[in-house]
């Protein structure tokens, strides 16, 4: 079986939906395209950490700017 190059737009999941983005696109692209999946996944997982990163900081420099 030959494979078949998933379409650019599968990328636009991970990068808005993180996680949960790169899972639904690794899944469509070994699925229906029979493409490689892991990078899909990896951008998915890699965009949660930096959100997950960029809360952290964000609140943790909102609390240190707050004197009780």
């Amino acid at each position: 079986m030959e494979r078949e190059r998933y379409p650019g737009v599968l990328w636009l999941l991970p990068i808005f939906w993180g996680f949960t983005g790169g899972i639904i696109a690794a899944v469509i692209a070994g699925c229906a395209f029979r493409d490689s999946w892991w990078e899909l996944f990896f951008i998915g997982i890699i965009v949660q950490v930096l959100w997950v990163v960029s809360i952290f900081l964000s609140w943790s420099w909102l609390l240190s700017t707050i004197h009780f």
